[in-house]
């Protein structure tokens, strides 16, 4: 017990040593943010490219949109407000 009040660090009944704390992760699978608002930004620019008469604004805002569904259905409860405003924002039109 001294010793985890010193570091944080915990041995294990095999002599395995643990360390507790804070860290950027969580340990599971990240949420892959940056790569799917890419993936948005090109929908967009596609859209826009096609012709179809929705604004690459529009189209960005949906696709952002259904980036924060996709984080709500995964387990980030709080992306549920913000996709739901950004998706209607983009369907708007």
């Amino acid at each position: 017990m001294a010793e985890q009040a010193q570091g944080g660090r915990d041995e294990g009944d095999r002599g395995h040593l643990w360390y507790r704390g804070y860290g950027w992760w969580n340990g599971g699978r990240a949420f892959p943010w940056l790569g799917l608002f890419l993936i948005a930004l090109g929908g967009a620019l596609v859209v826009d490219q096609a012709g179809v008469g929705i604004s690459t604004g529009h189209a960005l805002a949906l696709f952002v949109g259904l980036v924060f569904w996709a984080a709500f259905l995964v387990g980030a409860s709080w992306a549920g407000l913000p996709a739901a405003l950004v998706t209607g924002w983009g369907l708007a039109r």
